[in-house]
């Protein structure tokens, strides 16, 4: 009986802290950063207007930046969030698992937002070239406007196993880069493929988009890397099959 009356005392003891607990308000955290913007080569540009920000998860909330880009969002309950920044003029960038603590302030730092780029890329091509050390597949393509020493441009090759590749359904992503004509030459070898997930024999898709020279990659909520400031305009779809 003793025995019985101290497991009970505790149960109780367990039952009443619990409920007192749960009674108990959790404090909020916040999350800050700072958001700088850049043309399509790389040089800052100032703000016109806030970019908006919205910070989703738990609960929902919706700032803006100041002049300088700076944000701080508080009263955010402790958890897991995404944030998205939009401005009219910059890729939409994105960012997932953002962890809230209570009483304390996530800092993002430095977020870099980028224009679009104005590279439109066309007549995307690729051969083996013959070689007898190395296995090399060889992607050719035009470009407008044309790139120059002051303004080189770039272009940015999305290859997946389907037809519908594109910068959201790919298994792998490489860049043409300093483009300073109205052309673009990439080697790629066939090891580079392999180590990417594709295998000898396969049918592999490719696609190019413009693509600034700063933008930066977030990873999406089903794990691709997305990148931004792509030109939204797609250039042809070409297939080729690895050597066996």
């Amino acid at each position: 009986m003793y025995i019985l009356r101290i497991v009970l005392s505790a149960s109780l003891l367990l039952f009443f802290s619990c409920t007192r607990n749960d009674n108990i308000p959790v404090p909020p955290g916040g999350v800050k950063g700072i958001i700088t913007s850049f043309d399509e080569f790389g040089r800052e540009v100032p703000f016109k207007s806030s970019v908006d920000i919205e910070l989703n998860g738990i609960e929902n909330f919706i700032g803006r930046t100041d002049t300088e880009g700076r944000f701080d969002i508080q009263g955010v309950p402790p958890g897991t969030y995404w944030l998205q920044a939009i401005h009219p003029n910059l890729s939409m960038y994105r960012k997932f698992g953002i962890r809230v603590l209570s009483n304390n302030t996530t800092d993002m730092s430095t977020i870099r937002m980028v224009q679009p780029s104005t590279t439109i890329a066309s007549e995307i091509d690729m051969f083996f070239p013959p070689t007898e050390e190395f296995e090399i597949v060889t992607f050719t393509g035009t470009i407008r406007p044309a790139g120059t020493f002051l303004q080189r441009r770039e272009v940015r090759l999305f290859f997946g196993k389907t037809p519908n590749v594109s910068p959201t359904n790919y298994q792998a992503s490489v860049s043409a880069i300093n483009i300073q004509s109205d052309a673009f030459l990439l080697n790629l070898l066939v090891g580079d493929f392999i180590r990417r997930g594709f295998v000898r024999g396969e049918m592999v898709y490719a696609v190019g988009y413009g693509s600034s020279r700063v933008g930066e990659s977030y990873i999406n909520q089903n794990g691709v890397e997305i990148f931004t400031g792509l030109n939204p305009l797609a250039s042809n779809v070409i297939s080729f099959r690895l050597p066996r």
